[in-house]
């Protein structure tokens, strides 16, 4: 058996022995206390203790076997988040993974994940619908092909991730999101709003923004190269001010509008 799928036992054994019930002892703390602070998601000490096996596992292994860094670092947090979901924990409030996890192919599903630290983290094949991850740290992510249509992403940021035809259309919660130098080629944002979002560098060619909120985002060196941006909530005057690379791009309304050139 690989070191790797060893080790996800390991975490999945020590996460059962956390989440599982304790036995019944006389204490002067009452029921309806212990019962809040255990309602459907990991206490800080239980959340704590998981995150410190998975970074011994990482320190231990490479210690043994510093050659095999890479091939470890592959270590499938699926198997974390699904034993999470079957105990019933859907709160995983300022949850920090190591830098570079792989979360791929992972239900995150209606988890609550407000202030994930995930840098560097690749996401590619999972689900994350109707989840709340306000705040978290996406940047230099991998969520390329997926629909974040339902995703709270309030103040999130996604600095210099890669999320390439990833469909964010008709949300809501985009704003003051930070997506600065972050490849959004081919990304659907049509009808979204990204009121004070940060775009600073980010690469949006070939994507659509028709009926987007841009109010007061920053644009500056954001490239736009044959976007569609018909019908934001832009003027020409203002898109050609802003400080974005419009070639190519489509601007006014569905019945008016022109390519730039």
């Amino acid at each position: 058996m690989k070191a790797s799928h060893a080790s996800f036992r390991i975490i999945v054994a020590f996460s059962r022995c956390f989440f599982k019930s304790k036995p019944r002892t006389e204490n002067t703390t009452s029921k309806a206390t212990q019962d809040d602070s255990q309602a459907n998601g990991l206490s800080t000490s239980t959340k704590s203790i998981i995150e410190e096996i998975i970074m011994e596992l990482i320190a231990k292994h490479n210690e043994e076997h510093p050659a095999d860094f890479k091939k470890y670092d592959s270590i499938e947090y699926k198997h974390v988040f699904n034993e999470s979901r079957e105990q019933g924990k859907t709160v995983l409030d300022g949850l920090r993974l190591p830098v570079g996890a792989d979360v791929t192919n992972t239900n995150l599903n209606e988890l609550q994940l407000i202030l994930l630290n995930a840098q560097g983290a690749d996401f590619r094949g999972s689900t994350i619908r109707n989840t709340d991850m306000f705040g978290a740290d996406m940047s230099e992510t991998n969520l390329n092909d997926l629909d974040l249509s339902t995703t709270k992403l309030f103040h999130a940021c996604f600095s210099g991730a890669s999320l390439e035809n990833v469909n964010f259309s008709e949300n809501k919660s985009l704003k003051f999101t930070r997506f600065s130098e972050a490849n959004l080629q081919k990304a659907n944002f049509n009808n979204t709003k990204l009121h004070c979002a940060n775009f600073k560098k980010a690469n949006l060619e070939g994507a659509t923004l028709k009926g987007a909120d841009l109010t007061g985002a920053n644009l500056k060196g954001t490239d736009f190269t044959n976007a569609d941006l018909r019908n934001v909530d832009m003027t020409e005057d203002e898109l050609l001010a802003s400080g974005a690379i419009l070639t190519g791009a489509k601007v006014g309304n569905n019945s008016t509008w022109k390519e730039l050139l």
